[in-house]
């Protein structure tokens, strides 16, 4: 027969077991939220000291761009920098020049004093995060584009283009001018204005067309339209022995300056500005030597009501050039009547264009307002012209601006701002 206090006891044990339970499941939580202190300590860590070192400073569309890339190339930008500071000085010295009172050598210096200075590190970092991003873009555009850089292509572009070692003789360019023909003045334009149009300018209120995006420090070929060549060997300037003793030394001395390693040397300096080049090829192959483009006259002045003045002394037969000279607050165009000689669609302000090349030759045109002011515009030719190649070269810098735009609106780009808490500050100028 049981003990009268067993119901007692099985009680008693079945609460040390809920006890014990408790226990477990406490310890348990403790154990969890140290371990997730832990964790989060060393996530913080990473992303205050850039440990480990290929942690991300950007993801374009899943392609990783590392923490230690990215501080190898501020490294780099540094010493650039240094050396520029450093020809700088000799330079001034050379000519003797006094580097902190004559206005184009201070200038220069306190510029690139401006980007050592380390109350400005996140400006040059934020370039280097720039760069790195459209490299990427560019890197993709052309595996889309089945583009690739050959061993071979590699290793010429490393030798003779970058190194000036020619093992087959030094090649001499033969120029091969490009003619351009100019259509002539019809009866019409003669008629209107005995003005000698120039070639191209661009007015002086209108900015400066955008570029080629900003690249540095840069290396490699870039967008040419230069005259072709064909290669009459003459002797090279050193021998095998020796450019392999100068491309050592730079790999060399990268390495100690920026910790860049030999494949990142080549990948940086040689291979992306091959690649980079045959993209940009691929994407303005289409763009022909010639041109839509009109040769217009145009009056500015401030206001509105001096704009319908102007407009009706010039309907009444006052001459164009004339009051352009007296009252145009374009002085550029003013000075010569007016005139802004050819140009061509994305030179002007969009309602200056807009109007230029939709107004038939001879019309004086009601006035346009643009943020200068209000125009008076006579359209003097419309024609498709030839291109110089200096006009061709930035055709095609402002389809590359306007791709790389695009691309990278449509992109899906992911920067980590842990990249400002690791920025270097060295290498240093000598002495500071």
């Amino acid at each position: 027969m049981p003990p009268k206090n067993a119901p007692a006891n099985k009680k008693h044990e079945a609460h040390l077991a809920r006890v014990r339970r408790q226990s477990m499941i406490i310890k348990y939580i403790t154990i969890g939220i140290f371990a997730l202190v832990v964790v989060l300590l060393l996530v913080g860590l990473v992303y205050t000291t850039g440990f480990p070192p290929y942690q991300n400073v950007a993801k374009v569309n899943g392609e990783s761009l590392s923490a230690a890339d990215f501080k190898i190339i501020i490294k780099l930008q540094r010493s650039s920098l240094i050396r520029q500071y450093q020809q700088t000085l000799a330079f001034a010295q050379m000519l003797g020049l006094d580097p902190n009172t004559d206005p184009n050598v201070s200038g220069q210096i306190q510029q690139i004093l401006s980007q050592l200075d380390q109350n400005n590190k996140i400006s040059l970092g934020q370039q280097v995060i720039d760069k790195m991003v459209e490299d990427a873009l560019v890197r993709q555009e052309a595996e889309k584009r089945g583009i690739k850089v050959s061993d071979d292509e590699l290793e010429k572009y490393i030798k003779e283009d970058q190194f000036k070692f020619y093992p087959n003789g030094t090649p001499t360019a033969q120029p091969t001018p490009t003619e351009l023909v100019f259509p002539t003045m019809n009866p019409t334009q003669l008629a209107l204005v005995t003005i000698t149009p120039t070639p191209s300018p661009l007015p002086t209120f209108t900015p400066a067309p955008t570029d080629l995006p900003t690249q540095t420090p840069t290396t490699g070929p870039a967008p040419t339209t230069g005259p072709t060549s064909n290669p009459e060997p003459t002797a090279t300037p050193y021998t095998l022995e020796g450019y392999q003793q100068a491309y050592k030394d730079a790999v060399e001395r990268l390495n100690t300056e920026t910790g860049m390693s030999e494949e990142f040397f080549r990948q940086y300096f040689f291979e992306m500005p091959i690649l980079r080049q045959k993209v940009y090829d691929a994407l303005t192959v289409d763009i022909k030597p010639v041109e839509e483009q009109v040769w217009a006259r145009h009056i500015l002045v401030a206001t509105e009501d001096e704009a319908n003045q102007v407009y009706a002394k010039l309907i009444a037969g006052e001459d164009f050039g004339k009051l352009a000279k007296e009252i145009s607050i374009d002085t550029g165009s003013g000075a010569n009547g007016g005139d802004l000689g050819w140009f061509g669609r994305g030179a002007m302000v969009a309602e200056f264009e807009d109007a230029a090349f939709s107004q038939p030759i001879g019309e004086i045109g009601k006035p346009v307002k643009s943020q200068y002011g209000y125009h008076i515009i006579q359209v003097l030719g419309h024609q498709d012209r030839p291109l110089t190649d200096n006009q061709l070269s930035q055709a095609k810098q402002r389809a590359i601006t306007e791709w790389l735009t695009k691309t990278k609106n449509e992109a899906k780009i992911t920067t980590y701002d842990f990249w400002k808490n690791i920025i270097p500050t060295e290498p240093v100028l000598p002495g500071q």
